[in-house]
């Protein structure tokens, strides 16, 4: 396994995986000494040679007063040989630390090959399957640890933001302790960053029958939200009640036009007005039965407030404090009980017409957007198995420098 040539200086390992510990243990006590000494190790080019690669290039980094040499073989030379092997190899000048001798007898060395320098591009970054937007910066979506109430759902279709909150639809990839399937269908309203992979509760998602209606089931899922929010979820049991009533809403955004369209179906007048002081808008809501207000100015808010009839109502479904967003804080259940009383009136909605989601990819500016390829979820804790030499040490000291924090 180990021997020492003729010259004291010169020392030969035959290197085998199952022994790389007690090399290692040899090699460490040959390092001492004044003089610095040629450690050769040899190996088949095979499993053992891959393994005395690894073996090598690390205590290179950790014992410095050895020359630690690596002759990797054709399986044609036998441990009999490889004291004329050295000798030989011995008097090259300028030796590569690590050469491979085929069966010919032939020394090759590794060499450095120069290959194109790979393009930049133009601003275009390949995302990671999973990502989630963080400040601007594209990161690996790191999942959480679910809780008892929590699903994982990758999203296919992503609507805009409104009221703190998006729609979506996509696929349950894991139901943790909840009902659900792996791989449903499925869509709701989600609260937080951008993302293409969501950590849920398990009450704010309803069944879609078939990803193939994805577009259509993310555009409703907010509007939904918003009407139930305003008008209660009794308008999807019995929408006659609808009929004739005079509606206004406020902002021209994704939710209003789309509330617009369904109303209208639903037989109501419903009427889409700005926050500004002209007639036009004046009219509209003083005549208006209800208001279902977005806007979050202040005095936008108030100029609505001052000008509905009293017998009129108003509601505002965008407050940060009492509006959508902390109504589904507080009960997320309510999103996957109103989208399953809502789904009859979704099929009003011609999908042609109103088209506003998108995957949540296509949201990103690319110019705009760094991306960061999170190797390690610092949820997690990994343990370093083996290792040979100060090869651990190296890929826990890798680890920690290409990760923000990476429990070990």
């Amino acid at each position: 396994m180990a021997w020492q040539d003729g010259d004291s200086s010169i020392f030969i390992i035959n290197f085998k995986l199952d022994n790389a510990l007690e090399l290692q243990k040899i090699i460490s006590q040959a390092s001492g000494g004044n003089s610095k000494r040629d450690i050769w190790v040899l190996a088949n080019f095979d499993n053992d040679g891959f393994a005395a690669q690894g073996f090598t290039r690390s205590l290179r980094k950790e014992l410095f007063s050895l020359n630690l040499r690596l002759v990797l073989l054709d399986k044609r030379w036998t441990p009999t040989c490889y004291g004329d092997i050295v000798r030989k190899l011995c008097n090259i000048a300028d030796l590569e630390h690590e050469v491979f001798i085929d069966q010919h007898g032939f020394i090759q060395v590794p060499r450095i090959v120069e290959i194109k320098t790979p393009s930049l591009g133009t601003g275009h970054h390949s995302l990671p399957r999973l990502w989630a937007l963080d400040k601007q910066r594209v990161v690996n979506f790191c999942s959480p640890k679910l809780s008892s109430t929590s699903v994982l759902v990758q999203i296919t279709c992503s609507s805009p933001s409104a009221g703190g909150l998006r729609g979506f639809s996509g696929i349950v990839l894991n139901p943790g302790y909840s009902k659900w399937a792996r791989h449903s269908p499925v869509f709701g309203v989600y609260d937080g960053d951008l993302s293409n992979c969501i950590s849920i509760h398990e009450g704010q998602i309803a069944p879609l029958e078939t990803i193939a209606q994805a577009r259509l089931y993310a555009d409703a899922a907010l509007p939904m939200i918003v009407l139930s929010f305003c008008l209660g979820i009794g308008i999807f049991n019995d929408p006659t009640r609808l009929v004739g009533r005079h509606i206004c809403l406020t902002e021209r955004n994704f939710v209003s036009l789309y509330l617009q369209q369904l109303l209208s179906k639903l037989g109501a007048h419903a009427t889409i007005v700005s926050g500004d002081a002209s007639v036009e808008t004046l009219t509209v809501i003083s005549e208006s039965d209800v208001v279902l207000c977005g806007l979050s100015i202040p005095k936008d808010i108030q100029f609505i407030k001052s000008n509905v009839r009293p017998e009129g109502g108003i509601v505002f479904w965008n407050d940060p404090t009492r509006g959508i967003q902390s109504n589904v804080t507080i009960n997320p259940w309510l999103v996957g009980d109103t989208l399953r009383a809502a789904i009859g009136l979704i099929s009003l909605i011609d999908p042609a017409a109103l088209a506003y989601s998108r995957r949540p990819e296509d949201y990103l500016d690319m110019s705009q957007i760094a991306v960061k390829n999170v190797l390690f979820d610092s949820n997690k804790t990994y343990f370093l198995v083996g290792g040979i030499g100060s090869i651990g040490l190296h890929i826990a000291l890798w680890m920690y420098e290409v990760s923000d924090s990476c429990p070990l």
